[in-house]
């Protein structure tokens, strides 16, 4: 499937952001959504969806898997504490040293992180992607902008950015 350079803008309401950030959504979406949301999500939204963050993120993974049936890595994946997800993530980018490579040296580009989710198809390992979830009044800097296409262009796939708006 070939995907776009952005996607969205995604709405929603800002009663779900405010049931995240109170801790009964991101519980209610790990219960629905176990193969997106690990223990490891769990853990970081009980100590930081109170501030703001995630719901984004949770929210745009949700929105892949409901419209397009695939599964997202949310934030964390490239580091091994985090087991199921470096696993999901080596097992697919493997092959690609370049790709390895750049990740290695990402803090050349300034302090960027990779794109917030890593999307895959379960069942194949050849079929992924990275998102960047941009969240209302949120922006791309350019240090990301520099970092993501040179991601793309080593891993020879989109970092699709998707714009997520509160109505």
């Amino acid at each position: 499937m070939e995907f776009p350079e952005s996607m969205g803008p995604f709405f929603v309401s800002r009663e779900k952001r405010d049931l995240f950030l109170r801790g009964d959504l991101w519980k209610t979406w790990h219960r629905e959504y176990p193969e997106i949301f690990d223990a490891d999500d769990l853990r970081l939204a009980q100590g930081q969806a109170s501030l703001g963050y995630h719901f984004y993120e949770w929210f745009a993974a949700i929105q892949l898997f409901e419209g397009l049936g695939y599964l997202s890595l949310v934030e964390k994946y490239q580091f091994k504490r985090h087991k199921r997800k470096y696993e999901v993530f080596s097992e697919r980018i493997q092959s690609s040293t370049e790709t390895l490579d750049l990740i290695k040296r990402r803090r050349d580009f300034g302090n960027v992180q990779l794109p917030d989710l890593f999307v895959y198809r379960k069942e194949d390992l050849s079929d992924w992607f990275f998102c960047e979830i941009k969240g209302a009044g949120d922006r791309m800097r350019s240090s990301q902008e520099k970092f993501f296409r040179q991601l793309s262009q080593s891993c020879r796939r989109p970092v699709v950015s998707i714009q997520v708006n509160l109505k």
